[in-house]
């Protein structure tokens, strides 16, 4: 796997965190992105990971609109998500 759009390294640490919290805490939304991360661009991080071939599933709260996140069960897609994340620096 590649670094895909990975450009600066603060995009780097971002992507990592917010792979980390998918991997030990679950989903994740915008306002906790924000909150523990300082991630403004979560969907931007999200397909971050979806191009190095994490798959990820997003569900639409509808009052207040925003997306919530959360890996795609599997075990292959928990390897691939926890290999990919000991690439990152």
């Amino acid at each position: 796997m590649t670094n895909g759009t990975l450009a600066t390294p603060e995009t780097q640490t971002q992507t990592k965190r917010i792979l980390r919290h998918l991997l030990d805490i679950g989903p994740i939304n915008p306002l906790q992105a924000l909150n523990l991360y300082g991630c403004f661009r979560l969907g931007a991080r999200i397909w971050d990971l979806t191009q190095v071939g994490i798959k990820i599933e997003s569900n639409r709260n509808p009052k207040p609109k925003y997306a919530i996140y959360r890996l795609e069960p599997g075990s292959e897609n928990w390897i691939n998500a926890n290999t990919y994340y000991n690439t990152i620096k």
